[in-house]
C-alpha cells in the first residue's frame, strides 16, 4: 500500500529551491491514501493561501512528488 506524505515550507521566493533562513521543511503524515494526504494538503495550501513564499506538495514514500491526481 503506498504511503503519502505533504511536505513544505516557507522559500526564499517563488521559484521554490531554497528554504527561507530559519524555515524547517514540515511534513505531514503519513497518509494511507491519495485522497487523505490531499485533504490535509488543501487544508495547508489554504492556510497559507496570503503568502506566495510558501508551498506545499504530496510526496510518496520514496520523497518523489505525487502527481496531479483526481481526489477521488
Amino acid at each position: 500500500m503506498p504511503t503519502y506524505w505533504v511536505v513544505g515550507a516557507e522559500y526564499t521566493d517563488t521559484s521554490f529551491k531554497k528554504l527561507a533562513p530559519g524555515a524547517k521543511e514540515e511534513r505531514l503524515g503519513p497518509f494511507t491514501s491519495y485522497r487523505a494526504a490531499h485533504q490535509a494538503w488543501q487544508a495547508r495550501a489554504r492556510a497559507t493561501i496570503d503568502d506566495a513564499t510558501v508551498r506545499y506538495r504530496i510526496v510518496d514514500e520514496h520523497g518523489k512528488d505525487v502527481a496531479r491526481k483526481k481526489a477521488a
